[in-house]
């Protein structure tokens, strides 16, 4: 199956919003900045919801 650029742009978006939100946890422990618990949370669900549109992207073939 030929995966199209919208697919594979949603899933390095996941994964980068994922990291980001592993980042702000460990600020939030390791460093003591509390105020990132919110921006982690954040992080988290846009990371989510890119990988539920990776998913329903990944069954819908290129028009070309």
């Amino acid at each position: 199956m030929r995966h199209n650029l919208t697919y594979t742009i949603d899933r390095i978006e996941a994964c980068a919003f994922a990291a980001l939100a592993a980042l702000c946890i460990y600020g939030a422990i390791a460093k003591g900045a509390w105020w990132h618990i919110g921006t982690a949370a954040i992080c988290a669900a846009v990371a989510v919801a890119l990988w539920k549109s990776a998913i329903v992207d990944e069954g819908e073939e290129d028009l070309e």
